[in-house]
């Protein structure tokens, strides 16, 4: 007991002596990143690189990258370890557009939090593909449809057709044909033939290098004209119903022309106009015409000079009148012309 009593003033100097000198602990904090260099860049792939510190956690690491600067893609994730020294990390990405720059930059986390890189950009390698731009239908029929579109060739001999069917899954195609090199866009067309009437296909354009990856446009669609070209029907609604005195008189007369095929867009089969007329008797008073709005509808404004018939004696009380109101459908590519129709009558005292 006495040794151990003398010792102990001797070990307590030492503790206290380690306790004042030993190195302090590190906490774990969030990762530090630093974008590097892009190696080893072919036509479609390129080794991304950049320093990744973890600062003592567990740290995961991937690289954002895309041919914008909005990025969209990422590569695959991995570990940067858990030390307290920044490593030197890379990621080989594939699939890259030839001759596409691109963005990308590095992001890591552990525990503690998160961290991005700068942005930075490459290059890749060879020949841009061409791109293709769907245009509109430049003619139609019941049968036949001219579709249109863009091709920017990238300054090599472009090979291009139209995808087209009766669903996005088209099925059919034109026949290629090919435009020269060049960097302007080409506008090119090609009739189809053979075409179901009445029916809605959708279709693309598509443009390829030779031994290239193919390069589509946008899904568009048009519908051929029916075959036969169905009748409408007509609505009409005229007010007032009754004027009186001797004239002018002013009727507003609002409709709809009703497409008797439901499959038919109203924008397509709701153009054209009606005729609208006033008659008394067989003598026609005034004759208005108003076009057919894109909901299938319509409005004309009517103004009769006068009174109509045979003059009152005087003394003698004024008889009614009464003005039928035709109208008449002028027709269409998808609705066929109607002959005058009386749908409406109004009555002046």
């Amino acid at each position: 007991m006495k040794r151990w009593n003398a010792a102990l003033p001797a070990l307590v100097a030492t503790l206290m002596f380690a306790a004042l000198f030993a190195a302090p602990a590190i906490a774990a904090g969030s990762p530090t990143v630093a974008t590097a260099g892009a190696n080893d860049v072919t036509d479609t792939s390129a080794a991304l690189q950049a320093t990744v510190g973890p600062n003592g956690a567990p740290t995961t690491y991937y690289f954002e990258y895309g041919p914008t600067s909005a990025l969209g893609t990422i590569s695959g994730s991995a570990s940067a370890g858990s030390g307290t020294a920044s490593v030197a990390v890379q990621s080989t990405v594939s699939g890259l557009i030839p001759g596409t720059t691109y963005y990308y930059r590095i992001y890591a986390s552990n525990s503690s939090g998160a961290a991005t890189g700068t942005t930075k950009t490459f290059k890749t390698g060879g020949t841009p593909p061409p791109s293709a731009t769907t245009g509109g239908v430049a003619s139609l029929s019941t049968t036949t449809a001219t579709l249109t579109g863009l091709v920017y060739p990238q300054g090599q001999p472009t090979t291009y057709y139209f995808r087209y069917g009766l669903t996005t899954a088209y099925g059919l195609q034109t026949e290629p044909d090919s435009v020269a090199a060049g960097t302007a866009p080409v506008t090119v067309s090609i009739t189809v033939p053979g075409l179901q009437p009445g029916a809605t296909f959708h279709y693309q354009l598509v443009a390829q290098h030779s031994g290239g990856a193919a390069s589509a446009g946008a899904d568009m669609s048009f519908e051929t004209f029916p075959s036969p070209v169905p009748l409408p029907t007509l609505t009409v609604s005229t007010t007032p119903l009754t004027a009186s005195g001797s004239g002018p008189f002013t009727f507003t007369s609002t409709g709809t022309v009703v497409n008797p095929s439901s499959s038919t867009p109203p924008q397509l089969a709701c153009t054209g106009s009606v005729v609208i007329g006033f008659v008394y008797g067989r003598k026609t008073l005034v004759v208005a015409t108003a076009p057919v709005a894109a909901n299938c509808t319509y409005t004309a404004s009517v103004t009769l000079a006068r009174r109509p018939g045979p003059r009152t004696k005087r003394g003698h009380k004024r008889k009614p009148v009464r003005v039928a109101v035709y109208v008449r459908f002028t027709g269409n590519n998808y609705l066929a012309a109607t002959g005058a129709r009386r749908l409406a009558s109004v009555t002046l005292r």
